[in-house]
């Protein structure tokens, strides 16, 4: 039977692979350097290099040494050479471009047609380049967490990587061109299966090529980049204490981002982390100067309970306390089972992932309950109550021990007036039912509020006391500035310091015409906590930190911003100018609209990246989304609620794509090259392929033998590893559900570890679709 003709090939002819030696004789050895990247790199320097770099052109007849003319003329140090390098390189549309007539694989077009043909790689082309320019450049060899490394897992043997040393200006440091340019910003998670040495590495780059550069991989320190990559030989670590590859596999997983963050995991030191009664402890140090914003999501990846969870709502698990110098994030495993939280970071409201942790529950939680409120605000005085004037002089802890029988005293002073309000929130009891714990009393630029819970609900339930602002003779919205978690068992989480409480309070001082007023304002909230008008406030997101742009506390400039977004339809700009009306307190009910067109194109930016099976950047549009000035909007919205869920089993499906990582290209030829196989090996690659999409009539072994002996981007591996779920109707997953449950795991581990690779695989998919 047919399958149509080939079409023909625009690189036409093939070209001859080179082999490119790992080092040169002559090279000084390795050693570690005391100077750090801030030492050497100066990026402001290199603005004119990069334009220049960006702007060389080569032909089909450009030698190596014509283009390293081209890239190095008028530069002295060696740092100023690789830069050139560098940029040249990672602004080439390599996989973009065609090579008709190209045979000489000693030019650069000539290995930008290997690397095509998945003949060659970044690295190796980077050390031609470099050795061009008479610099020495090391090819290394070793382990890498690439982007679709799970936290706490060990990397297959087959999975290596290559980077690269430049010896510049008499130091040795570290390029790794690979993932500086297909790195996590913009890269599909769900299209990297193979790093850069393996084969057919790079059809999954076709669809990539953005030229965006992550620069933390341009000359990082050895003491970060250790968390990367782990070299074969360990002199090339370049750093005075090496790391055994036990220490590489335990330690955090971390984005490059994480080092730009502000922030410093002073916690357990290790990626993957096992609950203690059923809670997680994870901290972060600000580094000095800096406040930065955390968000997370988290994720079920292996239930043990048989207890049937809902992944939208797994978020009510996680807690945040903001301190001064710290972020606490406490996070509670509702089931035994095994867990994945992505932090979230940055010193502006744009947030990139910065760690991700593996969490086993492997005891019960002592508590099963949710915390009583998911805000991104988190508990404890941070800074949107110091930018608003308000400051609780009482508890500078966001966790506060409570007990039935006391009444709990919260002291605020504010620098200039306004209206303070509290309410008490539980996981479950509606707020209306709890109004009547929260006592006010009034004093000049004094506010304090008498706490009590329920005494029927103090054995092991947990409050959340949310404190609200409005400035006066407005008819702004109010605005959520801080939160504290009001528990009974306050040795679950850090406590440094027990407050003495002042108890002299000015109990004669009660305006008892405010409280009648407040109650009255309070009765015309809806119980419905989606309509409440301080729901409404309670997860919008200031950011009043050092790095706020200064105009955002000007409400002209904001609202000129907010009409120029809303025209622009630019999610990024209207977000920001809301932002910026939201510091003051002027996000009132005439913006409706414009919050309304905020949550829509967070919709679509959601729905775009599902529809790309894009996980890490739909990762990371849920966690913008969530500290969005919208977000209790998107909170109940079907398109995010939807994508939450696809996030969730589409990152259960990558698990099951680990176990396809085993497997290379000769593996599938060999399954391709038998004549004969059993029924059981028919029958599951057939399966394979019926969930891969596959419409072409697979009746007969031939059939399937001319799909698997298909190579590059088509091959049967790199079409695992751009499967999603969407793309998968529940008329083929029953029938390959069917067809797979008449055979015993045993039975088809007989006939070959390939064969039950892909059985466990396709069985996997069809149990998330079930």
């Amino acid at each position: 039977m047919g399958f149509g003709a080939s079409k023909p090939d625009p690189d036409f002819p093939s070209i001859t692979p080179i082999l490119v030696p790992r080092t040169l004789k002559g090279y000084p050895p390795p050693k570690p350097s005391r100077l750090k990247k801030c030492d050497l790199v100066k990026f402001e320097s290199f603005l004119t290099i990069d334009a220049r770099s960006k702007a060389i052109i080569v032909s089909d007849e450009t030698t190596y040494g014509q283009l390293q003319t081209s890239l190095t003329r008028g530069l002295v140090s060696d740092l100023d050479k690789v830069r050139a390098i560098f940029t040249w390189l990672g602004s080439q549309q390599i996989y973009h471009s065609y090579y008709p007539g190209v045979v000489d694989p000693m030019t650069p077009r000539g290995y930008m047609k290997l690397m095509k043909k998945n003949l060659g790689t970044y690295t190796e082309f980077f050390t031609l380049l470099c050795r061009a320019a008479d610099i020495p450049c090391v090819m290394i060899r070793g382990k890498c967490k690439s982007e679709d490394y799970e936290a706490g897992e060990d990397i297959p043997a087959c999975m290596s990587s290559k980077w690269t040393a430049v010896y510049v200006d008499g130091l040795w440091c570290i390029v790794h061109p690979f993932r500086a340019y297909s790195g996590i910003n913009g890269k599909n998670q769900a299209n990297t299966q193979r790093t850069e040495v393996e084969p057919d590495s790079h059809d999954s780059m076709n669809n990539n090529d953005h030229n965006v550069v992550d620069e933390f991989f341009f000359i990082p320190d050895p003491d970060d980049f250790m968390y990367f990559c782990w070299p074969e030989k360990p002199e090339w670590q370049l750093v005075e204490k090496t790391w055994t590859l036990d220490d590489f596999y335990e330690a955090p997983y971390f984005h490059s981002a994480y080092f730009t963050s502000g922030l410093t995991l002073s916690s357990e030191h290790k990626s993957s982390l096992t609950s203690k009664s059923g809670m997680c402890h994870i901290k972060f140090n600000h580094k000095c100067g800096t406040y930065a914003n955390v968000s997370y999501i988290l994720f079920v990846k292996q239930n043990l309970s048989g207890r049937i969870l809902n992944n939208s709502k797994l978020e009510m698990y996680v807690c945040k306390e903001a301190k001064d110098d710290h972020i606490n994030i406490y996070v509670r495993l509702p089931v035994l089972g095994v867990y994945k939280l992505v932090i979230y970071g940055g010193l502006t409201h744009m947030l990139n992932p910065l760690a991700e942790f593996r969490l086993d529950c492997f005891e019960r939680n002592m508590m099963n309950n949710p915390f009583p409120i998911r805000s991104s605000l988190g508990f404890g005085p941070g800074q949107r109550s110091v930018g608003m004037g308000l400051r609780c002089v009482s508890h500078p802890e966001g966790v506060v021990p409570i007990r039935a029988t006391r009444t709990d005293i919260f002291d605020f002073h504010h620098t200039h007036p306004m209206e303070v309000e509290a309410v008490l929130r539980h996981h479950s009891l509606p707020a209306g039912d709890l109004r009547a714990l929260v006592k006010k009393v009034i004093a000049k630029n004094r506010v304090v509020f008498h706490v009590s819970v329920p005494e029927d609900e103090i054995d092991d339930d947990e409050f959340a006391l949310q404190v609200f602002v409005r400035m006066p003779h407005t008819n702004y919205t109010l605005v959520n500035v801080l939160n504290f978690l009001l528990t009974v068992h306050p040795d679950m989480y850090e406590i440094e310091h027990t407050p003495t409480q002042d108890r002299k309070c000015v109990l004669d001082l009660v305006n008892w015409e405010h409280l009648e007023h407040l109650a009255t304002t309070l009765d015309k909230v809806d119980r419905d906590t989606k309509c409440s008008n301080v729901n409404v406030a309670e997860d919008m997101t200031i950011c009043l930190n050092n790095n706020s742009p200064v105009w955002a506390s000007q409400e002209g400039y904001s609202r000129n911003h907010l009409s120029s977004a809303m025209n622009n339809r630019n999610r990024k700009q209207l977000e920001m100018a809301l932002h910026g009306l939201h510091c003051n307190g002027h996000l009132n009910t005439s913006l409706k609209p414009e919050m309304a067109a905020l949550a829509f194109l967070y919709e679509e930016e959601i729905k775009k990246r599902r529809s790309a099976n894009d996980l890490d950047s739909l990762m990371k549009a849920i966690a913008e989304s969530s500290e969005s000035v919208v977000s209790e909007n998107l909170e109940s919205s079907p398109v995010v609620q939807s994508a939450r869920d696809f996030l969730s089993r589409q990152l259960r499906v990558k698990q099951y794509n680990m176990v396809m990582q085993t497997l290379t290209s000769q593996t599938v030829t060999d399954v391709a090259d038998c004549q004969r196989p059993n029924n059981i090996c028919f029958v599951v690659l057939r399966s394979t392929y019926l969930l891969l999409g596959e419409d072409r009539p697979l009746q007969t072994w031939s059939d399937v033998q001319h799909l698997l002996r298909i190579k590059g981007h088509d091959s049967l591996i790199n079409r695992i590893s751009r499967f999603s779920l969407d793309a998968l109707s529940n008329k083929v997953s029953d029938e390959v559900k069917d067809t797979l449950s008449k055979f015993k795991i045993e039975e088809v581990k007989a006939t070959g570890s390939a064969v039950a690779a892909f059985y466990l695989w396709a069985l996997g998919v069809v149990m998330e679709v079930g």
